[in-house]
């Protein structure tokens, strides 16, 4: 798997995502850039999906805990991360099927979780109009 890592949030042309590295979510991928981000390219939009789900793997796993720094904001160098990234991608790579299961799996508990976050609003809706109804 390719990939670049530029310090800045730019857009390319090539398919790519962004990673958050300043303040409590730092290590955090991202699909919209926000101004203290990495940009991570990548030569195709199925090597972007399996990177995405790599970043989110480290992210949720706390990895990045290990290499942020900063005790007023905790933020996470470019240089740090890219190693970070490297060694991870090294250890997936030995049984890339056995990764895109689990980011498959990864994927479906996203979208339920999502599901469930548009009925927790439907429901809170619904309870506001039943309330409102009354006066």
């Amino acid at each position: 798997m390719y990939h670049e890592i530029h310090s800045k949030p730019i857009q390319h042309e090539r398919p790519h995502f962004w990673v958050q590295s300043h303040g409590k979510h730092a290590g955090k991928p991202l699909r919209e850039p926000i101004a203290n981000c990495f940009t991570v390219v990548t030569r195709t939009t199925e090597e972007r999906t399996l990177m995405f789900a790599l970043c989110e793997m480290i992210y949720l796993s706390k990895k990045p805990m290990e290499i942020i720094r900063g005790s007023v904001i905790p933020f996470m160098t470019l240089r740090d991360y890219y190693k970070l990234l490297d060694q991870c991608k090294y250890t997936i790579c030995e049984d890339l099927d056995h990764f895109s299961k689990k980011a498959e799996a990864m994927h479906s508990i996203r979208l339920l979780e999502h599901n469930s976050k548009q009925k927790m609003k439907l429901f809170t809706d619904m309870k506001t109009a039943l309330a409102r109804s009354c006066f």
